[in-house]
């Protein structure tokens, strides 16, 4: 049986084979179907708004990635990618300006259900704070089935009846019911609903999750928290709350023979 933990870290998402696979595909549709001639390079540049080594460790593991997947394609040694550090990160990218960045969303842990809207299906002009320039979420149409009944709308109007637009009426399909607020269902009903909104926005590939964030920290026996376990919001309740065990002359006589 194989431990949670080990199930949990074999999730990556990195699966080359395929990935191989799949480039050569993209390649032989594309040539058979007139949109790439075949034999151009195909210069693809990463814009970026900071140029912090986590950045660089990130575009040049996605380069690398890149590349192997072009292996034994018609791709092979013609995909460059490179990476721009650009002062106008946002502008250029409200303006269609860039072919690919990196961005990244946090927070909404107490309201998981606002972040599908208030990130990816905003305006879609570019107004907002969508970076898919002309990405049009208001003209992708999403059916979902409840109690029996279909219910049709955009994206876009799914996406704001889950961040709780009270303005946004949903009706079935034969217009004898309503949908009530999202935020009256149940969390099941609700994880459900909204799995298929994530769906119907990942399908179109306008942005794939690559990574996810996470912060580090030493802790000492010399003092500790006033919690033990990270709390959302809160964390692990911050210097103001924080104990001392030893003072400092105690802490030399001792520090060099703690084991942790």
């Amino acid at each position: 049986m194989v431990r949670t933990d080990e199930a949990y870290e074999a999730i990556t998402g990195y699966d080359i084979e395929t990935a191989k696979k799949l480039m050569a595909q993209a390649y032989n549709e594309c040539t058979a179907s007139g949109l790439y001639d075949g034999s151009s390079k195909v210069a693809i540049e990463m814009r970026v708004y900071q140029g912090d080594d986590v950045y660089v460790q990130m575009f040049n593991y996605l380069k690398s990635a890149l590349e192997e997947a072009c292996k034994g394609s018609g791709f092979e040694g013609k995909v460059t990618l490179t990476m721009t550090v650009d002062a106008d990160y946002y502008e250029t990218n409200y303006s269609g300006g860039a072919d690919m960045i990196f961005t990244t969303w946090g927070g909404a842990a107490y309201s998981p259900w606002t972040m599908l809207y208030q990130c990816y299906c905003d305006a879609s002009d570019g107004s907002g704070q969508q970076m898919e320039y002309g990405f049009d979420t208001s003209a992708i149409m999403v059916t979902m089935k409840l109690d029996g009944k279909n219910y049709t709308t955009s994206l876009q109007n799914w996406a704001l009846w889950a961040n709780g637009d009270l303005n946004v009426k949903i009706k079935s399909e034969d217009s004898s019911n309503i949908l009530k607020a999202f935020g009256e269902y149940d969390s099941e009903t609700k994880a459900a609903l909204f799995g298929k909104m994530e769906y119907a926005y990942l399908s179109f590939f306008a942005t794939t999750p690559i990574y996810y964030r996470n912060t580090g920290s030493l802790i000492s026996q010399k003092g500790d928290y006033p919690v033990k376990q990270y709390i959302d919001m809160v964390g692990f309740g911050g210097m103001r709350f924080y104990t001392y065990n030893y003072d400092d002359e105690a802490w030399e006589g001792v520090r060099n023979n703690l084991t942790y």
